[in-house]
């Protein structure tokens, strides 16, 4: 399973783990760019996943992550493939399935621009901790989740809350983090596979640990070995097997893996000049793991 070219109801619709068809999820909107407030429009299809200003931006920066995603998010108009308006929907599927998976307080490890924060606070009520290395999508993701908490307001329903933070989870956690409660859940929508090689990974593994509770548990989108490597992007971002993310999260680490699932990873893509960007999805895994301890 590689590339899957679809327009938006299809790439974006509420289905189960790699079936494409569907129709459009509700409360879908437009994103995709910087500075964006706008959650209800629509995205499409291409074959790449990234537009060539965002390639240029890899092959200028090399392999170091880090800069490479502060640097998209410094560029004002620049389309953000990953900026899908909502969570992504495999992610939905499975917290309509295991509701269980999804406990206070959640991390949200690569928050990026509090899409999926927006999600988890709004439509979930869970209490939320937005983290990624980029202060400026730390920034407009603070802004985006406090025009829906305004915007749940006008709708008389309760305000919602979440605390934003910049730093990099592969790095000594900041105070300000690990001061925090245990937490009952850590949401990675599609991080893990963009910090970096193993040496970053067994870090993030080890951060991760440290901070989720004994039955905790880390819901993992991440990009995976079935999909195609993109040139430019093999600088970023890291296609993952099933047989890394068992290496990675076993007994010896404090995990046990209960499920990983073939799925989908929707972006957005550009499209011809003058229209909008479309949706575009690419193979997937989807891991569940418990944090083991008493």
């Amino acid at each position: 399973m590689g590339l899957i070219e679809n327009d938006i109801t299809r790439c974006l619709g509420d289905v189960g783990p790699a079936k494409i068809g569907c129709t459009k999820q509700e409360g879908i909107g437009d994103a995709g760019h910087i500075g964006s407030s706008n959650t209800e429009g629509g995205v499409g299809d291409d074959e790449s996943l990234s537009s060539e200003s965002e390639h240029e931006c890899a092959e200028s920066i090399g392999t170091d992550h880090n800069k490479y995603f502060r640097q998209c998010y410094r560029q004002a108009g620049l389309l953000i493939p990953w900026d899908i308006p909502g969570a992504q929907p495999d992610i939905v599927s499975l917290q309509n399935a295991n509701p269980s998976f999804f406990t206070s307080p959640v991390l949200d490890v690569g928050a990026g621009l509090g899409n999926t924060s927006i999600w988890l606070a709004s439509k979930l009520g869970l209490d939320v901790v937005a983290v990624d290395v980029s202060a400026d999508a730390v920034a407009e993701g603070q802004r985006r989740f406090t025009a829906a908490s305004e915007k749940n307001c006008k709708k008389g329903e309760e305000r919602i809350s979440a605390k934003f933070l910049a730093c990099d989870i592969c790095s000594p956690l900041p105070q300000a983090l690990t001061d925090m409660d245990s937490f009952g859940t850590v949401l990675d929508s599609a991080a893990f596979h963009c910090i970096g090689g193993p040496v970053q990974q067994r870090r993030y593994v080890e951060a991760v640990t440290s901070l989720v509770r004994p039955g905790g548990h880390l819901v993992m989108l991440a990009h995976s070995d079935n999909a195609p490597d993109y040139g430019g992007q093999s600088n970023t971002m890291r296609r993952v097997s099933k047989e890394e993310l068992h290496g990675f999260f076993n007994t010896a680490s404090g995990w046990t893996v209960i499920e990983i699932r073939e799925c989908r990873y929707c972006c957005m893509s550009p499209s011809m000049p003058g229209k909008p960007p479309r949706g575009i999805a690419c193979a997937a895994y989807l891991m569940v793991a418990r944090r083991l301890g008493d």
